[in-house]
């Protein structure tokens, strides 16, 4: 045994069965060839790795890709709709047309592109109360308050061709005009489809006297018309047109829009009236054009126009209470 045993035995005792012996021919590894069993166990150690990773990369299903939100598309607009055709617009319409053919020119282009064009307007009657006596071409109301009974009439007016210059017509050539029904548009100055607001009567006039009435006039006040009532202008009238190829509209042949209806005093206003609302659309006269307007009374008389429409419905409205009282549509009979 040698020193080295022998110095191994004195720092671990051990029985003799398991004493350490190294026979001679054992030799210690070196460190040089320790190191490089070491580099290649790592080595080995790196390729089985990167060759499992390389493996497993080329047989792994592909990694879903994250799409990229589209962005969103915004849709075109829709062309918008011409808004319906009030009571102001159609005075504007009249008013384009009647200063138009005043100074012998065509009809404005604004004008004649509303054929077409839809309208809802309001037509007021019966402002200053019940009538006791019927008017030809006007609407009217009367009231029984002992049995509760309203009437109401409006009988539309009847133009024949020569009315409005329309004889020689090209649209009438090999054509019969059936009729022309219309109503006239009182006040054709105010857009507003409601009465007109009556200023208070004054108090009392004063009593002229002797000096006053010797005193002469300024020339100005000598050509000022008298005020005195008179009819109510008209100046203004939408009409359909009926031909044996027209549009069928609504047309009573003479007989009013009449209704007996049960109402109690207090849900209506006398003061306010009653209106027709009248909704269709804008059509053309025989002449081609959706307006026609005349001047009977020379050059310094304002011209009387008439818009050519088609009437899709007529109805009798309480404005109290917005109460709709009776209904005629170019289909249905009145309810």
């Amino acid at each position: 045994m040698s020193v080295k045993d022998n110095a191994l035995n004195f720092l671990f005792p051990l029985s003799p069965a398991t004493r350490v012996c190294y026979a001679p021919s054992m030799v210690e590894p070196e460190a040089r060839t320790s190191r490089i069993a070491i580099a290649l166990g790592f080595l080995a150690v790196l390729a089985v790795g990167g060759g499992g990773f390389l493996l497993g990369k080329t047989f792994a299903p592909p990694a879903p890709q994250q799409e990229t939100p589209a962005t969103p598309v915004k849709p075109a607009p829709l062309p918008a709709e011409n808004p319906l055709l009030a009571r102001g617009d159609l005075i504007t319409l009249a008013n384009r047309s009647a200063d138009a053919f005043a100074n012998g020119q065509p009809l404005p282009l604004d004008v004649r592109t509303a054929v077409g064009r839809r309208f809802d307007i309001l037509l007021p009657f019966g402002c200053d109360g019940p009538s006791t006596e019927t008017r030809e071409h006007r609407a009217y109301w009367t009231y029984e308050e002992g049995r509760s009974r309203l009437r109401v009439e409006a009988k539309p007016a009847e133009w024949t061709a020569q009315d409005w210059n329309l004889g020689d017509a090209p649209a009438l050539k090999g054509a019969t005009l059936q009729g022309i029904e219309g109503f006239w548009i009182t006040r054709p100055w105010s857009s507003e489809g409601t009465c007109a607001a009556h200023p208070a009567p004054p108090a009392s006039a004063p009593v002229p006297t002797a000096a006053a009435e010797e005193t002469p006039k300024p020339a100005s006040d000598q050509n000022l018309p008298a005020n005195l009532p008179g009819e109510p202008e008209e100046t203004l009238a939408i009409a359909q047109f009926f031909t044996a190829d027209g549009a069928p509209g609504i047309r009573r042949s003479g007989r009013p829009y009449s209704i007996v209806a049960r109402i109690a005093p207090d849900q209506f206003n006398a003061a306010q009236g009653f209106r027709l609302r009248l909704t269709g659309r804008i059509d053309r006269t025989p002449t081609g054009e959706p307006v026609q307007c005349v001047q009977r009374g020379g050059a310094d008389q304002r011209p009387a126009c008439v818009i050519a429409t088609v009437l899709d419905e007529v109805r009798v409205e309480n404005p109290a209470t917005s109460a709709t009282l009776a209904t005629w549509s170019a289909t249905h009979t009145a309810r």
